[in-house]
């Protein structure tokens, strides 16, 4: 549970909502994420991961849900992966995620806003999907700076929320209609539950204001738009320690 004053930015106090959804959601997860992404899931995952450079790193796979990213980094050589989700139901399903991929990890029960990790302990954050459903997306942006080593990276991978109304429009409207009714025909017997990912898309931040957001922590920041619907932002060297 959070506690404290609602943030500026972020879910604030809609995050306990969205979570108990996630912990509903866990049987059907990836299997609706292949519908919903017209079986591109894989692909951008592995992409993001590729752009992160985990070979040899040390990486945090930062609300991490059964660990499809994590285990993507570690096929691609990373050293070691840390798992991190506030649902112990989420991180219940990571060594069947990892069956078959070798490689060190940990599983760590803990939230964006208090990462508990060293100073500049971390050489890669990764996050799919999962950024914007932060209590404090400030509170947390800020804290991967703070864990990441001086050259350090983090890729977040995430649905893009135009700048442009009408495209929004469109995104919103496939969120709201069009992923609940995919859910269904996938076989998720509580498809109803998708409509949060509307309702959490309604709070998120536009591409540029997710720029502006990671420029105030880091160096360099890049945003690439892939499908028309999805963010892959890239930032490096980070400027708190």
């Amino acid at each position: 549970m959070m506690n404290g004053e609602k943030p500026d930015i972020g879910l604030g106090d809609y995050w306990e909502e969205i979570e108990e959804s996630l912990r509903t959601l866990i049987e059907c997860y990836e299997k609706v994420n292949k519908v919903i992404s017209w079986g591109n899931i894989g692909r951008l995952r592995r992409k993001a991961i590729r752009i992160a450079d985990v070979s040899s790193k040390k990486v945090l796979d930062a609300g991490c849900g059964p660990g499809y990213m994590g285990a993507e980094a570690l096929r691609q050589g990373a050293n070691k992966v840390y798992f991190l989700d506030p649902l112990p139901e989420m991180l219940a399903e990571i060594p069947k995620t990892l069956r078959g991929i070798r490689g060190e990890y940990e599983r760590v029960m803990g939230i964006f806003e208090k990462l508990p990790f060293r100073n500049s302990s971390i050489e890669r954050v990764v996050a799919g999907f999962s950024l914007r459903d932060a209590y404090d997306l400030e509170a947390a942006v800020k804290e991967i700076s703070r864990i990441l080593v001086p050259d350090g990276k983090v890729v977040i991978l995430d649905f893009y929320r135009p700048d442009n109304r009408i495209h929004a429009a469109l995104i919103e409207a496939y969120l709201r209609w069009g992923v609940p009714s995919l859910a269904l025909l996938a076989g998720c017997r509580k498809a109803g539950l998708y409509v949060g990912l509307y309702k959490t898309y309604r709070r998120h931040l536009t591409g540029s204001q997710y720029k502006k957001l990671f420029e105030r922590y880091f160096k360099n920041v890049k945003i690439n738009v892939l499908m028309g619907s999805v963010m892959l932002l890239e930032a490096s060297h980070p400027l708190v320690s």
